[in-house]
């Protein structure tokens, strides 16, 4: 008779995670986000970092960020002080529709 592992899903999560294949992926959404970046400043692109976390159940989950402060707004857009819109550039949404395959 067939058994259901109640932790099957975890298991499989903390072995992929430790595969090369899971950080090239990493890299690539990174890379990706980076080229996707406004051109009009490269401050934004250069503060798309990677790091990698583990999780107390043992999974090495890998993050892509931006730690600029203007990055909810670079990302979202915003109203300046004068009361015009500038809208958002999506630069994790764009990479995440070019990496959807």
């Amino acid at each position: 008779m067939a058994q259901v592992y109640r932790r099957i899903e975890l298991e499989a999560a903390i072995i992929a995670s430790t595969r090369e294949e899971f950080d090239r992926a990493a890299a690539r959404v990174e890379k990706t986000a980076k080229a996707l970046a406004p051109k009009d400043t490269t401050a934004f692109a250069r503060s798309i970092k990677r790091k990698t976390t583990t999780t107390p159940q043992g999974v090495h989950d890998q993050t892509i960020y931006s730690d600029d402060p203007a990055a909810l707004s670079i990302e979202y857009g915003h109203i300046t002080p004068a009361g015009n819109y500038v809208p958002g550039h999506h630069t994790f949404a764009q990479t995440k529709r070019k990496l959807d395959v």
